[in-house]
């Protein structure tokens, strides 16, 4: 059979045009004029006005991504600030063999330069909480992306609680990283040089998959980032605006293991159970006691209450059996 009859060899045709076409697509084809399309699905999925300013680009091969720049994301109507978040630039890549099984496999998602500002107004209302549009939330697409890996380069965060009356605080995150396999969870975020007053420190934060009508539970710790002073953990859950939980607060330890003893005190552990609204916490079952075991049992044990205003005002009861200063002092 003469090469040219073959039915392989037509299918190599459609493979190189194939390919030939994937690559100059990107070059031919204007793709900001789905700019309108974009920003329109992402109004349906956050339930703000989306709008994208840069360029858009397109690419199917050697694997298919997209890139959109200058994105900008509201807030709702009677906010202060006028924007929820904005990006420098956002690139997804996508795994080609995902696209034929029906699923949306997110290889990568790189975000430069974003910057999010967390508000609450005085009448207590928040800019966090989306409102997906209801076909897309009764929609299966969401629960047919996986994804692998998110990137935040540059970021600025705000926090900023117009209710408390407290001011502004600011976040400078250089590197973050987030991973999931899925839209719903579980999620993990890891920051090591977050700053913020002149002060570098470490984030964590993981979350387990969140299903509708229940708890959402996450655990998050807070420590400097050169390992000195402590090192905040808490491990619990969100309901409406409550959260319960787990507070425990140890000496941090460098990259050598070694805690950092301040003031030349044996290292104490302080653990609490905890119920917090934005208004108000609650600690319960407090108990301080050495970090070693060997340095003896619980010190302090108790309970301690602090109304969260433009002040913060604390009661706490604390009770110690017996109090050894000079065990204390090592």
């Amino acid at each position: 059979m003469k090469v040219w009859k073959s039915p392989v060899f037509y299918l190599g045709i459609v493979l190189v045009l194939a390919v030939i076409g994937a690559i100059a697509a990107p070059f031919i084809y204007d793709w900001n004029t789905y700019r309108a399309d974009l920003e329109a699905y992402g109004r349906k999925i956050t339930g703000r006005e989306v709008r994208i300013e840069g360029p858009i680009a397109v690419r199917f091969f050697p694997w298919p991504s997209l890139t959109a720049t200058d994105v900008h994301v509201a807030n709702p109507p009677g906010l202060a600030e006028p924007e929820f978040a904005s990006a420098a630039r956002i690139a997804v890549r996508m795994q080609l063999a995902g696209l034929f099984s029906g699923d949306i496999q997110v290889e990568s998602v790189t975000i430069d330069q974003p910057a999010i500002t967390f508000e609450r107004m005085p009448s207590g209302a928040v800019n966090w909480q989306f409102e997906p549009s209801a076909d897309l939330a009764q929609n299966e697409l969401l629960g047919r992306v996986k994804l692998d890996r998110i990137t935040l380069n540059d970021a600025t965060v705000r926090l900023i609680d117009r209710r408390r009356g407290s001011g502004e605080v600011k976040l400078k995150v250089p590197l973050a990283t987030l991973a999931s396999p899925g839209i719903a969870g579980p999620w993990r975020l890891k920051a090591d040089q977050a700053e913020s007053g002149g002060r570098a420190f470490a984030i964590t934060i993981n979350t387990a998959t969140w299903k509708s009508g229940e708890p959402f539970r996450f655990a998050v710790r807070l420590a400097a980032s050169d390992g000195s002073g402590a090192a905040f953990n808490f491990d619990g859950s969100k309901r409406d605006d409550r959260l319960t939980g787990t507070l425990r607060i140890e000496p941090a330890s460098g990259a050598d293991g070694k805690t950092d003893a301040e003031g030349q005190l044996r290292p104490m552990v302080f653990t609490s159970k905890v119920v917090a609204t934005f208004d108000a916490v609650a600690l319960d079952k407090i108990e301080i006691m050495p970090r070693n075991p060997k340095d003896g049992g619980t010190l302090m044990s108790g309970t301690a209450k602090l109304a969260l205003g433009e002040h913060i005002i604390a009661q706490a009861e604390l009770v110690a059996a017996h109090l050894d200063l000079e065990q204390m002092a090592g």
